[in-house]
């Protein structure tokens, strides 16, 4: 029986620091305001996330301060698609669609 019970608490806690780090990389998201279809970049090979990325349309260009798993946060310009300071655009690098608007991490 203490056994059973240490595999469920066990289960439970790899459960909840998952669903947190799903959440960190996907919760808490703001919709961008007027993002391209899509984001281009110089050598689109592959999935990895490139800098910088840019706006077809305009030729607006957004820079890499992180990624994982296949999303980037970008820096944009001040103001563009409605992202405000200490906030990044996040960026499926794959397909370089726009996600949407985070909160800038620290460090």
């Amino acid at each position: 029986m203490k056994r059973a019970i240490a595999i469920v608490t066990l289960a439970c806690a790899l459960s909840c620091s998952a669903r947190h780090d799903a959440a960190s990389t996907t919760g808490a998201l703001r919709a961008p305001v007027d993002p391209p279809e899509n984001f281009t970049t110089p050598d689109p090979s592959g999935a990895a996330c490139r800098s910088p990325m840019t706006d077809p349309r305009d030729g607006t260009q957004l820079r890499l301060v992180w990624s994982s798993g296949g999303l980037g946060e970008y820096e944009v310009p001040a103001g563009r698609y409605g992202v405000r300071a200490g906030e990044v655009l996040r960026v499926d690098c794959a397909s370089g669609k726009a996600v949407g608007i985070a909160k800038r991490r620290k460090g």
